[in-house]
């Protein structure tokens, strides 16, 4: 009986192979080729944010699947020798590590005794860089101890991450957390969504920046003020050795009633060991026990946390109604903690609105175009190239007739007064982006600006609540040209992770270099490239107008890409050489040859673009093909129309 060769069957087949697999034994098969890891990367099995824990004894790494509280992978970094059982190892980089295969789900790595905390973290950075690659999921949530802030500086500065979910300060007895430390891994994870703080904190403790996250939990929460409580955004807040009694409880309550902590779902203090005395901290509010017949909320309450959830019966709880907006208040008490809890039942949209947000409907980025008269928001599906949705904003007198206005199936049009401020547009695009993010789970972004805009959108770009922007596309702008400083303000502002695009004119001088480190690359004025700009960048697409390069600089960057230059190229398309470049010259001194069919394994016929939201394909039949002898690549070059096309056919266009 023949193997059953995995990568000679359709991707759509791998794909679901990959799937249905435990992910030890996809970490694991990722090894045997860079083709396979490539293929398994594509194949975008979903996992949640990457676990790391960080403690005195325990180093490890923990990959959850979506929707699963147990963890699928866990990897132990151990200190001490190496077993004798130990059969595989792993190549990570320039280190070669050994490892167990403990259980089904588990995996111990052995490092030297003597390893230093600098050899530690640094083989953690390659195992999450590693793992976050192959998963397609650069978010962390992080586990530490506050004795190991001050030696975890190789941690801090080399991984690779694009946001923190969650951070973890674990209890460190004797060791005090104090402000600076608290204020350094702040400021290096930047937590998106929640932090927990188990460990003891000094007299003076105030890091109130916290109170903003949606879910907070503080062991010793004396430093908490009642100030605090009330002036906090958090929707979730549990505290343990705060110094609030049931007369602040009875305030807090009160002022809720008023319309304070508009977004609080869930605030729980502990420390109450015996039941309040709920008529005097109710005084004065109408209040009644759960009604099942009535329905006006559910008997549990579902707190959604990183990894999983907990479901509270709160069936004996006191429920009343804020009369501004119809939401539930509930209060309960057991063991030794009271639970307030806020109910959105009082339009069924909210409650839809978290249904849909709860199932998770999977989305790209989300589009953001903004120019002098056009303002939009897009929606697109995962792997579908047309918008599923998008919003207009539109500047006139809103129509008398117009209460809901659909252009059709997959647009909507939004009245706008037309002597409405910049800032008030602005404000609805944010409004419209933060909650389109927030019911389909995704705060990636894609922007599509006017650079005349940049000086006139402050209160954009202030308050939109992204985590990363994975596009920029600087579009034309007539006579507008861009410089420097609007551009180095816009990398500033937005950070694209992927893509940036320039349409617009650029001033003389103009050289925001640092954009040629981008995956993809799209640039329609760029004289002010060099050709040690080309031979430089990082790229893996780049497609240049209006360039400065000639044929010779074209022969010229093969051979170096020959001799191993741009090694993360894949496609380089040089716009403006109408007539067929002489290739016999271009390609003097190497070997080169026509696409054979018969020869699939060489290459494809087809290359494919891989872009934000779509594909590009390429037939290349008419190419010719040359080898790169030192590790197997093939280039292929192409003229069609007036461009000169450059492909290099790394593992994933088989």
């Amino acid at each position: 009986m023949e193997p059953f060769k995995l990568m000679d069957i359709p991707f759509l087949g791998f794909q679901k192979i990959i799937k249905l697999m435990n992910i030890i034994e996809v970490f694991e098969m990722s090894q045997t080729s860079k083709r396979m890891f490539g293929c398994i990367k594509y194949s975008r099995r979903r996992i949640q944010p990457i676990q790391l824990f960080k403690g005195d004894q325990r180093r490890l790494i923990s990959v959850y699947e979506k929707n699963d509280e147990n963890p699928k992978c866990t990897i132990y970094l151990k200190r001490e020798e190496m077993e004798e059982d130990v059969l595989r190892q792993l190549r990570l980089k320039d280190t070669v590590l050994d490892y167990r295969l403990d259980d089904e789900k588990q995996l111990s790595f052995y490092l030297h005794r003597d390893s230093t905390e600098e050899d530690i973290d640094s083989q953690l950075v390659h195992l999450f860089n590693y793992l976050s690659d192959l998963f397609n999921n650069k978010t962390v949530a992080v586990w530490i101890r506050p004795s190991l802030v001050e030696t975890s500086h190789v941690l801090f500065s080399n991984l690779q991450f694009e946001s923190c979910r969650l951070l973890k300060i674990l209890d460190d007895d004797p060791v005090i957390l104090s402000n600076e430390d608290m204020a350094r891994l702040l400021e290096v994870w930047k937590p998106t969504i929640a932090i927990t703080i188990k460990c003891r904190v000094e007299e003076n403790f105030c890091p109130r920046s916290i109170l903003s996250l949606p879910r907070v939990g503080i062991v010793n929460a004396r430093w908490v003020t009642f100030d605090d409580l009330l002036n906090m955004d958090c929707e979730r807040a549990f505290f343990n050795d705060h110094a609030f009694t049931v007369e602040h409880l009875k305030q807090f309550i009160n002022l809720w009633m008023a319309g304070s902590n508009p977004k609080l779902m869930h605030l729980r203090l502990r420390g109450f060991n015996i039941s309040p005395n709920w008529e005097h901290i109710l005084e004065a509010i109408e209040y009644r026990v759960w009604d099942e017949q009535e329905k006006k909320r559910p008997r549990n309450f579902q707190d959604h946390y990183i990894y999983d959830f907990e479901e509270i019966d709160c069936q004996n709880g006191l429920d009343f109604e804020r009369k501004s907006d119809g939401m539930i208040g509930t209060v309960t008490h057991q063991s030794d903690q009271i639970d307030f809890f806020v109910f959105e039942m009082s339009q069924t949209s909210k409650r839809m609105f978290v249904r849909i947000k709860n199932s998770r409907r999977r989305v790209q980025p989300i589009f953001l175009f903004k120019q002098e008269n056009g303002r939009s928001i897009g929606v697109y599906e995962k792997n579908d190239v047309n918008s599923e949705f998008t919003i207009h904003l539109t500047l006139e007198k809103w129509e008398e007739d117009v209460q809901r206005h659909e252009e059709n199936e997959k647009s909507l049009s939004c009245y706008l007064h037309n002597e409405l401020t910049e800032e008030d547009i602005d404000s609805q695009l944010v409004h419209l982006f933060n909650y389109l993010s927030d019911l389909f789970n995704n705060k990636t972004v894609a922007v599509w600006i006017l650079p005349s805009q940049i000086a006139t959108s402050p209160f954009l770009i202030s308050n939109l609540q992204f985590e990363s922007c994975q596009l920029l596309k600087i579009i034309y702008g007539g006579s507008f040209i861009l410089s420097n400083e609007d551009v180095s303000r816009l990398l500033e502002i937005w950070k694209p992770t992927i893509a940036i695009t320039i349409k617009c004119r650029v001033k003389e001088n103009f050289g925001p270099r640092s954009i040629l480190n981008l995956p993809q690359l799209y640039i329609f004025d760029a004289r002010w490239l060099t050709f040690d700009d080309l031979l430089n960048m990082e790229c893996e697409t780049a497609f240049l107008r209006y360039h400065s390069f000639t044929e010779e600089d074209v022969k010229k960057f093969i051979n170096h890409w020959m001799a191993g230059s741009n090694p993360k190229l894949m496609h380089l398309r040089l716009r403006g050489f109408k007539l067929e470049p002489n290739w016999e010259h271009i390609l003097e001194g190497i070997e080169y040859g026509v696409w054979d069919e018969k020869e699939k394994k060489k290459r494809p016929r087809n290359f494919k673009d891989h872009h934000i939201y779509d594909f590009e394909e390429i037939d290349c039949q008419n190419g010719l093909d040359f080898e790169r002898k030192s590790d197997g690549m093939i280039g292929t070059v192409m003229h069609q129309s007036d461009q000169i096309d450059f492909f290099v056919w790394h593992d994933i266009q088989f």
